[in-house]
């Protein structure tokens, strides 16, 4: 994606839609949110599948939190991306 600068902070997207630096921010904080609610999501599942009653239970489950642990990494890797653009 091609970007110009412009003197009031903002930057222009190739599409022709400005976007100012706060709004990039939101965005970020956004992102680092979501992050933080799918990690939470995954750590509380990762204690409560010993307590699963089925084997098949606890395998979907665990497939779940490393599934969950994946999404909120690539979250923070993207709210990183926005970031440094």
């Amino acid at each position: 994606m091609t970007t110009l600068a412009c003197p009031t902070g903002c930057t222009l997207v190739i599409e022709g839609i400005w976007i100012t630096t706060e709004s990039i921010r939101k965005v970020e904080r956004l992102l680092e949110r979501e992050s933080d609610h799918v990690r939470d999501g995954a750590i509380e599942l990762d204690a409560l599948v010993s307590r699963l009653p089925t084997k098949n239970s606890r395998q979907l489950a665990q497939m779940q939190v490393q599934a969950s642990h994946k999404q909120a990494k690539e979250l923070r890797q993207l709210a990183r991306k926005v970031k440094e653009k």
